[in-house]
């Protein structure tokens, strides 16, 4: 018998009688008469709904999750969905319960992620984090912590590498202290990516004319990331701010920390070091942690 459930509620049960000729080839099932099918219109299956299978025969139980749609059209609809304009906190508004009732579970995660980096960071800059207070934050976080650890598997399959940074900069900004630093090491390593992968917005395998040189945008590179934008670009001071936040518990890894980030900054042969050099703004930025001695 199959059983099919979207959180935890069930929306049927077939049996396993159809007749599956590649099952029998592989030598999985002696007659292959042992397929199931759910059909989306009796069962309410949605595109990017993300269903738990159970298969149960006798004593033995097998479970498995299953995001329905096809996952490349889903993954455009997923990067590109977004909450406008960034400053309408009319979107801030609705409950938890109401987010996760609107719309399917990938536009209900995202539209959490997208709400709790508002509620963390959507005003402040350069050296501190001044969010948006709003009613439903604490419950956003356990609904996207609950979302991230119960469907882990999928996200990993599905989520490009830009939007897996997402979720590990949204634990970075939310939860226990420890996961935060954990979220913290793990997201230093993609800023410092970022800052190699920034290279070719002015190299290729020689240094690009003036004219050629890309500073008012951003180039992409593997798994769906972009590059720094040199012209303009608040992720330094966002790499920076994280930092000075979670590091300041721990005095000694700090100092330790940001003498090293400072040292690395003089060197014109360090990632961050070419990015400052050929970046006057993302200059003028580390000039005001130095300066104002949060670093």
């Amino acid at each position: 018998m199959a059983q099919l459930q979207h959180h935890d509620e069930s929306l049927g049960r077939v049996p396993c009688t159809l007749h599956r000729p590649d099952v029998l080839a592989a030598g999985l099932h002696h007659n292959g008469d042992c397929g199931f099918a759910f059909h989306a219109a009796e069962c309410g299956i949605v595109p990017g709904n993300i269903y738990k299978v159970i298969l149960s025969t006798g004593d033995r139980r097998l479970e498995f999750l299953r995001l329905y749609g096809d996952h490349a059209s889903l993954l455009e609809t997923f990067v590109h969905f977004e909450l406008l304009p960034r400053d309408d906190e009319r979107y801030l508004s609705p409950s938890t319960e109401q987010v996760l009732a609107t719309g399917s579970d990938l536009q209900a995660y995202k539209t959490l992620m997208i709400r709790l980096r508002r509620g963390k960071r959507g005003q402040g800059w350069r050296g501190r984090f001044s969010g948006v207070d709003y009613e439903a934050k604490e419950s956003d976080q356990a609904a996207f912590m609950a979302f991230t650890e119960r469907y882990l598997s999928v996200l990993l399959g599905f989520l490009d590498a830009r939007y897996l940074w997402s979720v590990l900069d949204t634990l970075a900004d939310y939860g226990p202290h420890e996961q935060r630093l954990a979220a913290l090491a793990a997201s230093n390593f993609l800023t410092a990516e970022k800052m190699l992968q920034s290279r070719s917005c002015l190299f290729t395998s020689q240094i690009k004319p003036v004219d050629e040189r890309i500073t008012t945008h951003q180039l992409y590179y593997w798994g769906g990331m972009k590059t720094f934008q040199f012209s303009t670009d608040d992720a330094l001071d966002i790499f920076l701010t994280r930092n000075i936040e979670l590091l300041s518990a721990t005095p000694v890894v700090s100092a330790l920390f940001f003498e090293l980030l400072k040292r690395a900054a003089r060197a014109t042969d360090s990632g961050l070091g070419f990015n400052l050099a050929n970046s006057p703004y993302m200059q003028d930025a580390f000039d005001f942690y130095e300066r104002t001695q949060l670093i």
